[in-house]
Formats: C-alpha cells, sequence, structure tokens
C-alpha cells in the first residue's frame, strides 16, 4: 500500500476505495506492514458488517495470511471499552476468522518460526490466552479449543513429513502451551478426540515427539498423552496401549515417581517393560528405598511396581545381588516388625520374588499385577480400544440375567433438566459435566447449583473407579472451588461442599490439588470457608462417619473387576468422635426423596490413614507461617481450627500420630495467643 493508497482510506472512505486497496494488497505477495495494518483496523473493519460480501472475503485472507495483522487487530480490540459499540464488530470478525479459516494457524507459524521472538508472539496469541480472552464473551473456552483443533488437523495434513521433522519442536511447544489454557479439556479434545483416533494423526504425533528436546517430551508424555491412558487403559487393550508407549519411545522420559503417580496397573506395567536399562535400574533403587521406608499410602503401589520390575526388567543375576544387600535385609528387617499385617505380607511376597521362590512362607497372600502378554511384534494400534475408559458403560459388562441398575437418581428430584447438556444430550461423563462447568460462564440463567449436584452424582457413581475422577479432577475442583452463586440460588455453598466432598472422597490424593487451589488462588471469604468444610467433612467420611449433612447416592455397577480394582469393605476400627457437629454451620436442607429410599449400609473401611498427611501438615503449617485475613481474620481462624481439629481427630490412628499430635499443639498454643477458640 502506497501512500496514496492510506490518504485513500483517511480521507474517502467509502465502500469502492476500500474494495480497491483490499484487492491490491491481497494480490501482492509481500506481508503488510505495521503502517499499511494500523488504517485497515481503524478504517475498515468498524463497517466490516456494511463491506460487500467479496471485500469481506478479501480482508478475512488478508487477516488469514499475515500474523502482525491479527496480532495488532487482538491488541487494538483488547483496548476498546466494553461499553464501546465498535467492539462487538471487532470482536465478530476475530471470531468469524478462526471459526472460517483453519489455515491460520500453518500460515502463521510459517511467517513466525524463524523468528523467535515472532514465534513467541504466536504461541502467545493463539495458545495462551490473548486471543481467547479478547473473544471470551463470544464462545467458551471448549469451542475455542475445538476451533483450535481443526487448524492443528489443516496444519498437520498440509505439511509434509519433512517439514513436520524440521518443526516438531516448535509443535510440541505449541501443544504444550496449549494444555495451559484448559488441562482436562485440551486432553480430551487434543488426544482422545483428534490424535489419537487415527494411524495418520498418531504418525504425526510420534514425528512431534521424536523431534522436540528431551524436555519438551517429558512433558508432552507426563501432560497430554500418559494422563489420557491412564483412564483408558485395560486388559482389553493393554496391547494397543504398549505399542503406543514404544511407538513414543518412552525409554528414557519417564521417571520412576512419574510412574508412582499412574493410576492404571495396566498402564505401569507396560511403561516398566519399556524402559531402557538405566531408567529401570534408577526405578529398581528408588523402589528399594522406598520399599525400606515404609510409607503406609504408597506402600501397596510400591510392592505392586517392585514386582513388575523385578519380574520383567532383573535377571537371576541380580535378584541374587538384591537378595543379599545389606540395605535390602535391613528393610525387609524392619518391616517384619511392622505391626500392620499386611505390610509384612507384602514383605514375605517380595523376598519369595528375589530368591525365585526359595523363601518358604506359607501364606495365600499375593501382590497382584495384570502379567500382560504383549507381543512386540505385532504393534497394531487399535485407536477404538481407547475411546471408552475402564469405568465407562457399565451395562456394557452386565450379565444379562441380572435386571437393568436404575440410574435415575438426582440429587434433587427438580432438577432432572440439570441433567442435560445444552444439546438436550443427557451428561453421563465426567468429561461432558467438566465442559459444561466450562460453559457455565457463557451461558446465562444456567443454574450452577444443579452442576454441583450433577458432580455429587456422577462422581459418586465412580466410588469403585477413581482413575476417571483423578483424570478430570484438576478441571473440575477449580470449577467448583471458584464457583461465584451469581443466581443467588439458596444451598449454594452447600452443594459446593457436597461436590468437593464427594471429589475427595473417590480421589483423597487430589486434596494436594485443593490445597494449592485453597492457597493460591484469589477466592471469597465464603469459597475459603466451604473448603475447608469440605476438607472436616470429607475426612470424616474416609474415617468411615456418616454425617447426614452429605448427600451419598448409592449405585451398584456390577462390572467385572480386575483384582486390584475390586471394591474395599471392611469394618470400621472402634473409634468414636465427640464431633459430628463441629460443622453444623453447614447443614444442608435439600434434600431428594431417593436419599430417603433405604438401602443396605455397608461397614466402611478407614480409607483417611492412607491420606492423613495429605489434609494435615499443608494445612498446620499454613497456621503456623502466618494468616491473616483482614476483617474476617478471627472467623475465618475459628473455622479453620475447627476443621484442623476435626482432621486431627480423623487421623488417629496412624503410624506418625505422635509427630502430628505434637504440630497440633503447636497450632492450638499459637491460636490461644491470638485468642481464637474452636
Amino acid at each position: 500500500m502506497g501512500n496514496s493508497d492510506i490518504a485513500l482510506l483517511e480521507n474517502s472512505p467509502n465502500a469502492s476505495v476500500f474494495h480497491t486497496v483490499l484487492k491490491s494488497l491481497n494480490e501482492r505477495d509481500e506481508l503488510l506492514s505495521l503502517v499499511e495494518i494500523l488504517p485497515i483496523i481503524k478504517k475498515v473493519v468498524p463497517i466490516y458488517p456494511s463491506l460487500r460480501q467479496e471485500s469481506r472475503k478479501i480482508l478475512l485472507n488478508l487477516l488469514s495470511r499475515n500474523f502482525n495483522f491479527i496480532a495488532q487487530l487482538v491488541s487494538f480490540t483488547s483496548s476498546l471499552p466494553e461499553k464501546q459499540a465498535e467492539k462487538r464488530i471487532y470482536k465478530s470478525l476475530i471470531v468469524k476468522l478462526i471459526v472460517e479459516n483453519n489455515q491460520c494457524l500453518l500460515n502463521y507459524l510459517k511467517q513466525c518460526a524463524t523468528n523467535k521472538i515472532l514465534y513467541n508472539d504466536m504461541k502467545a496469541l493463539l495458545f495462551g490466552s490473548k486471543l481467547f480472552n479478547c473473544i471470551s464473551t463470544e464462545m467458551d473456552i471448549t469451542d475455542y479449543l475445538r476451533l483450535l483443533r481443526e487448524h492443528w488437523r489443516y496444519a498437520l495434513t498440509s505439511t509434509s513429513q519433512q517439514e513436520l521433522m524440521q518443526r516438531g519442536n516448535q509443535l510440541g511447544e505449541l501443544l504444550i502451551t496449549m494444555l495451559t489454557l484448559h488441562p482436562v479439556l485440551t486432553r480430551v479434545i487434543m488426544a482422545e478426540e483428534f490424535l489419537l483416533t487415527t494411524t495418520e494423526f498418531f504418525k504425526s504425533l510420534k514425528i512431534i515427539v521424536h523431534n522436540s528436546t528431551p524436555l519438551n517430551r517429558q512433558k508432552l508424555l507426563k501432560n497430554l498423552i500418559y494422563p489420557y491412558l491412564d483412564v483408558h487403559a485395560t486388559r482389553h487393550n493393554c496391547q494397543s496401549v504398549y505399542s503406543i508407549l514404544r511407538e513414543l519411545a518412552i525409554g528414557d522420559s519417564v521417571d520412576g515417581y512419574y510412574i508412582l503417580r499412574l493410576n492404571s496397573p495396566v498402564l505401569q506395567e507396560c511403561t516398566v517393560r519399556l524402559l531402557s536399562s538405566n531408567s529401570s535400574a534408577r526405578l529398581l533403587r528408588l523402589l528399594l528405598q522406598m520399599f525400606a521406608k515404609i510409607d503406609i499410602a504408597s506402600d501397596e503401589k510400591v510392592c505392586e511396581i517392585l514386582v513388575m520390575v523385578l519380574k520383567y526388567s532383573c535377571n537371576s543375576d541380580l535378584k541374587s545381588r538384591i537378595g543379599t544387600d545389606t540395605k535390602f535385609l535391613d528393610g525387609v528387617t524392619a518391616r517384619l516388625m511392622h505391626k500392620d499385617h499386611v505390610v509384612r505380607e507384602r514383605t514375605m511376597f517380595v523376598a519369595k520374588v528375589v530368591s525365585n521362590g526359595d523363601v518358604k512362607y506359607d501364606s495365600d497372600f499375593v501382590i497382584d499385577i495384570p502379567d500382560l502378554k504383549l507381543s512386540d511384534d505385532n504393534l497394531t494400534i487399535d485407536f477404538s480400544s481407547l475411546s471408552t475408559s475402564a469405568t465407562d458403560p457399565p451395562n456394557m459388562s452386565r450379565p444379562s440375567t441380572q435386571p437393568p441398575v436404575d440410574n435415575s437418581f438426582s440429587v434433587d428430584s427438580d432438577d432432572d433438566d440439570s441433567d442435560y447438556d445444552e444439546k438436550g444430550r443427557e451428561i453421563v461423563f465426567l468429561k461432558d459435566l467438566v465442559m459444561e462447568f466450562a460453559r457455565l460462564e457463557n451461558k446465562r440463567g444456567i443454574s450452577p447449583l444443579s452442576l454441583l449436584k450433577l458432580t455429587v452424582k456422577l462422581v459418586r457413581q465412580k466410588k469403585d473407579f477413581p482413575s476417571e475422577v483423578s483424570y478430570y479432577s484438576t478441571g473440575l475442583l477449580s470449577s467448583i472451588a471458584c464457583l461465584n452463586n451469581n443466581l443467588d440460588e439458596p444451598h449454594f455453598e452447600q452443594g459446593r461442599i457436597n461436590a468437593l466432598v464427594s471429589m475427595l472422597v473417590v480421589t483423597p490424593d487430589k486434596a494436594t490439588e485443593l490445597m494449592r487451589i485453597f492457597f493460591t488462588s484469589e477466592l471469597s471469604l465464603q469459597q475459603k470457608i466451604s473448603i475447608l468444610s469440605s476438607f472436616g467433612l470429607s475426612a470424616r467420611e474416609l474415617r468411615g462417619f456418616d454425617d447426614e449433612s452429605i448427600a451419598k447416592p448409592q449405585y451398584d455397577f456390577p462390572t467385572s473387576r480386575l483384582p486390584w480394582d475390586k471394591p474395599e469393605n471392611a469394618s470400621i476400627d472402634d473409634h468414636q468422635l465427640a464431633y459430628g457437629q463441629d460443622l453444623s454451620m453447614q447443614k444442608v436442607v435439600w434434600k431428594s426423596k431417593k436419599l430417603t429410599t433405604s438401602y443396605k449400609k455397608e461397614p466402611m473401611k478407614n480409607r483417611f490413614r492412607r491420606y492423613a498427611g495429605l489434609f494435615f501438615y499443608p494445612l498446620a503449617q499454613a497456621w503456623l507461617d502466618g494468616i491473616n485475613l483482614g476483617t474476617f481474620d478471627e472467623l475465618f481462624k475459628s473455622h479453620y481450627l475447627m476443621t484442623l481439629h476435626i482432621i486431627y481427630r480423623c487421623a488417629d490412628p496412624v503410624h506418625d500420630y505422635d509427630r502430628i499430635t505434637e504440630l497440633m499443639k503447636e497450632v492450638l498454643a499459637d491460636a490461644s495467643q491470638q485468642g481464637i477458640k474452636i
């Protein structure tokens, strides 16, 4: 665009001039300069709806081909006051661009690939939050991520294998950055619905992973691939899972601590069997150290993975050296003196495996591992077998002789409509629930309370299958904890507490994630108090106590379960608490008739002992580090102290109860000095 064209835009703004100038710009090969971009943004875009159709197409084409153009347009739009009428026009143009022109990503990547500053700007614009924040009033995060997926689809299918190899690390970085927008939804939309659906797209993913830096490769595996496989891996699709990991060459990219955090024994075994010799040796050293230290919370998983490593990665000579190692023998001695008989049983089973059966010990106790039949010769991947999780539709594995299970429970009989999404489909999967929470901000009139009650229903349904709840927990916990009662619904906070308690009871290890939200997010006093209440009430339920204020719908899904996935049924220790009404200020008054239906209550095991430290120590340490909420400090601290005291009482018995007691005494002494009482 010459100076005369700029002058025309500035001084003779009419449709004919605009069309002539835009057509001239579109026909040349050079990218637009900043001097040319700004007049178009200020003079042409505001009248975009009035332009002739051909002019609108040319403008969209210019935007799709010029990264600086879209970057300046987004910045200018974001700077406009919300009340300014033209802002809606600017936003609608940006939305139309990314909806109708899915070649944007490829075009921008070609322009920015060789310039690190431009590349980082492009990454922040599309896959950070700049562009989405600009148009967030026009679409929700789910729709935005799905639009980005279509841009990915075009880019991958339009790029040669050689180009993919050259840009593999940059594409990997874009995927990693995309995960920061919404980790759970990005995994669903990019892994479950795209990259792990066909051989063609998996091949592209494989090239990206192989050509990424070691650090980016680890991030892709740990944040995108493994979380998806962790909830979908089963004995039925284990060969496909194994083939995926083998094709991605995970050898040295997954550390022992990460393997321990996985929920799926099938995925753990596939990983163990694919580790490099160096990684296997590091994992073995870690497991033997943890075996000797005896952490009740992780001991079962440590022993399971140790048996896998001993079986698949250790020859007889290595086992012999382990069996005569002083540290291992000292660990065995210490474990055999442990008061928990299960720890002693695990010890003897591991000893038998190490000695190849030479240790004689008469016991029926067995550490179950999947013991999968896997082939290195047949690496065919059946992507359709990964489309449902191990917990999905239970009726598919229900024997035909059994009557159908009534799935119609709703926490409130008046909330039947809340079980359906905006398209009228029944919400039966947690991923759909996550998407509904993500859409709340843009869906006027939708009841947040109805989604909270639906959370209780769906999460409690999965009580025997915590891996799927864990997969979606980060997104759900954040959405629930930070939710605002914009519709002023009665009993909203009780609904929030019930939803959080259901999450913590099914996946107690996610208490650390809720702690992170509690301590780092900008929350209101009411939100903080509700989170504290959920910690206390979930601790009581895990300990085996039944609080009537917490909704506990009962479900029985008679599916075929693997040995390590059987529900635990054991009687609670005879231990009474006198603090059942400590959280009476949070009493729930809504109750469905379906909740009053009689059912046989099963005795509950003390599940809290394994997780007491996760609940107690962060709260206690934070108190000692200092808390100040200004005007509401005393009210908040009283509730905080009450919650901590409930958790403390629920922790007994636990192996480090003496240490917990000493810390509790410090907290109480400090509270007394401040004049805070329970």
